[in-house]
C-alpha cells in the first residue's frame, strides 16, 4: 500500500491513494474492477465487507484501533467500485 519514489537519489515510500483515502476520509472511486486481478478483488473485498486489511509490513487497517500500530478507517471513508456485468462486451468502434 506504498509507492515507492526516487527522489534526489533518495528512496522514499508513500501512502498509495487508497491507504490515503482510508486514514483521511475521502472517496476513492476503482473503475472497471472486475478486470483487476485476483488478490486485488480480495483486497477490496475484505476492505468493503468487513472494514479490514492487512498491509504487506504487518500493519492492519481496521474499523476500531486495537494496536498502536493498526490504521483506523476513517468514518467519512467510502470505496466506490465500478464493475461491467458479467458477459459484458465493449461495442467495436466505427472508424470513419
Amino acid at each position: 500500500m506504498y509507492q515507492t519514489v526516487l527522489e534526489n537519489g533518495i528512496v522514499r515510500y508513500i501512502e498509495s491513494p487508497l491507504l490515503r483515502a482510508i486514514r483521511l476520509g475521502r472517496v476513492i472511486i476503482i473503475d472497471e474492477a472486475d478486470k483487476a486481478a485476483e488478490h486485488v478483488v480480495a483486497v477490496f473485498k475484505s476492505l468493503a465487507g468487513h472494514g479490514e486489511l492487512t498491509l504487506p509490513d504487518g500493519r492492519r487497517v481496521r474499523r476500531a484501533r486495537e494496536r498502536d500500530s493498526d490504521i483506523v478507517v476513517h468514518p467519512n471513508f467510502r470505496l466506490v467500485l465500478l464493475a461491467n456485468r458479467p458477459g459484458y462486451r465493449e461495442c467495436p468502434r466505427h472508424v470513419s
